[in-house]
Formats: C-alpha cells, structure tokens, sequence
C-alpha cells in the first residue's frame, strides 16, 4: 500500500507541476509556452496578424513598383523631349551652314554690300557658335526650345536679309 500511496503522490507532484507550467506561463505562443500552451484562438489571432503584415508588405511593394513605373515612364518622357531637341539642333545647325555657303556665293558690287555681307557672316557664324553652345549645355529643356525657337527666328530674318542683299 504505501508503494501505491508512492506512486498517487507522485502522481499528483507531476500533475501538480504541469498545471503550475501551464498556468504560470500566460503565454499562447506555443514556441515560447509550456508543454500544453497551445490555444486555437490565439492561434488564428497570430495567423491573422501574419496575413496582414503580408498584405500590408505586398501593397507596399505594389507601391513602390507603381512609383518604378511612373519613373520609368518619366524618364522615357524626358529622353524623348531632349532627342527632339538635340535633332532640331542639329537641323538648325545644318541651315546655318546652308547660310554661310550660301553668303560665301553672293556677288557685291559696292562696299555697303560688302560691308552687310561680312556682317551677315558673322552674324551667321555666331548663330552656328550658340547653335554648338546650346547642343552641348547643361539648359533645361523649356529654356533649350525658347531659344532654339529665338535662334530659328533669327535665322529665317538673315536668310531674308541674304536674300535681298543678293536681289540687288
């Protein structure tokens, strides 16, 4: 009887001893709790807040590929905006040669014509020169058309010039 009575107080020590781990614990997590801390709704609480942290990743990530995009696209927008200009740079700066060769042809016969046809070169040597300048500026892109648009009006006023210097 008292190896039973042994064996009944021992179990009651080891009954005793996993109730006071299960219950001093207070943890639902069951890789931080005792042997018996697992609970269902604890569970489906973690489960929930991992779906959100994962939602709210996958949106931020959603994000930040949407802000690549508009970059992107951005970027695409600019590269073509400064091709079209650099192409009407080099449009303006092949009429400004036609120009000069086209000064280089025209016959004077008296010194005031002389004297306007070396202003017109010069004149269309310094339009090629800020033609060269403006390729190669750091200006941005609104300025870089206004002044391509003040060069090729320029251009046209010495074309005419030419023109009526040769007519006479």
């Amino acid at each position: 009887m008292l190896k039973q009575m042994m064996s009944f107080l021992g179990c009651l020590v080891l009954l005793a001893g996993l109730t006071g781990c299960v219950a001093s614990s207070g943890e639902t997590d069951p890789r931080k709790g005792g042997l018996f801390g697992y609970n269902p709704d604890a569970y489906e609480q973690r489960l929930e807040e991992r779906r959100q942290r994962l939602d709210q990743t996958e949106a931020s990530t959603e994000q930040a590929r949407q802000e690549g995009r508009q970059l992107e696209a951005q970027r695409s927008q600019k590269q073509a905006e400064h091709d079209a200009l650099k192409d009407q740079l080099i449009a303006l700066y092949a009429e400004t040669g036609n120009l000069e060769r086209e000064l280089a042809q025209v016959k004077v016969v008296n010194s005031a014509q002389q004297t306007e046809l070396a202003r017109l070169k010069q004149e269309a040597g310094r339009l090629k020169d800020r033609t060269l300048e403006l390729n190669n500026s750091n200006v941005p892109a609104s300025e870089k058309q206004a002044e391509i648009d003040r060069l090729r009006r320029r251009m046209d006023e010495l074309l005419k010039e030419a023109e009526d210097l040769s007519a006479l």
